[in-house]
């Protein structure tokens, strides 16, 4: 369990180009750490308040490509977060991201492929218990129905593909080992 608090500062350089940075602050978090000194590791709850997670860089880039929209972005990830709680990736990562869109009426598909080397920088949305680092592929397609003219509803299929063996920092092990 956990409460994430996600400021996020952007910048659109022109109807094209944007920046923006965000830096996931935890305001709870509950983590189970091996407290044991001997080879059996014993894992126990230990909530913790106030950890951050890692920085991230957004590079995008946005045109209509006939009556639909290509976004192209380039996430990068800045180690600030902490690997032993399941929310950092203790090292530089990166993703890109193609996303393409059409409205048609009241639907909107989307479809997104991309590749990176961690889990955390793509489909945010999604919360995850761990940060995998390793060589990934990504897929998505969905779409958007509007409901009003404020409300929508959306869903989408995901799914993350490593292309390698992976290490995975988790906050919790299940009853198994946390850290591999």
């Amino acid at each position: 369990w956990n409460s994430i608090f996600s400021p996020n500062l952007a910048w659109r350089l022109n109807s094209h180009f944007g920046v923006d940075v965000s830096v996931p602050a935890y305001i709870y978090l509950d983590t189970f750490p091996n407290i044991s000194l001997t080879a059996k590791p014993l894992y126990v709850r230990r909530p913790e308040k106030g950890a951050w997670g890692d920085t991230v860089l957004n590079f995008e880039y946005d045109t209509p490509v006939h009556r639909s929209i290509y976004s192209g972005i380039f996430s990068l990830g800045l180690p600030s977060g902490n690997a032993h709680y399941g929310i950092g990736a203790a090292q530089v990562t990166y993703s890109f991201n193609n996303w393409l869109e059409r409205e048609m009426g009241r639907f909107t598909p989307n479809v997104a492929l991309g590749y990176g080397n961690t889990s955390t920088l793509v489909n945010q949305g999604i919360l995850r218990d761990y940060v995998a680092v390793g060589p990934m592929a990504h897929f998505q397609a969905g779409s958007t129905f509007a409901l009003t003219r404020s409300i929508s509803f959306n869903a989408a299929a995901y799914e993350e593909l490593p292309l390698a063996k992976n290490i995975i920092y988790s906050t919790s092990g299940k009853g198994k080992k946390a850290v591999t």
